[in-house]
């Protein structure tokens, strides 16, 4: 007899009791697989325009004084999804991270801000090749609750 498991991913959960305890008693928790990918993914390629205008749709989170705004190099790109997507306010995880985050904290909670940083393209030349590699090296979203 063989037996098998399933994950199944769980989207948009309400919270456990056990995740309200944890978060009463250390102020965080990680909720993994709370987000659909499908949204996920829309919201990626949302925000891709952002690192690919930063110049007119971002700042540099970590601007050198020593550089001009015009020669910035953007070593963190920080902007905002809501710059580049008009329907962001009506997306799933942005109804769920309210009711979430209003079950935990106890009290009505509403989306106030967002936040987009993220690493740019980074252009490099192997040193065997000259041939030239194209990656992206990371990003988050920070999601404030008001």
């Amino acid at each position: 007899m063989v037996i098998a498991f399933a994950y199944i991913a769980m989207t948009y959960p309400d919270p456990t009791p056990q995740q309200l305890e944890y978060f009463s008693e250390h102020g965080w928790l990680v909720v993994a697989d709370s987000i659909a990918q499908r949204d996920l993914d829309e919201l990626e390629r949302h925000c891709e325009r952002i690192i690919d205008e930063k110049e007119t749709l971002a700042y540099d989170w970590a601007w050198d004084a020593k550089e001009s705004k015009a020669k910035r190099s953007f070593r963190i790109v920080q902007g905002s999804p809501t710059k580049v997507w008009d329907d962001i306010a009506g997306q799933p995880y942005r109804h769920w991270l309210v009711r979430f985050g209003s079950a935990l904290m106890h009290l009505p909670m509403e989306f106030w801000y967002d936040q987009f940083l993220a690493k740019p393209k980074i252009v490099f030349m192997s040193i065997k090749s000259p041939t030239f590699y194209e990656t992206r090296v990371s990003k988050s979203s920070t999601i404030s609750l008001k």
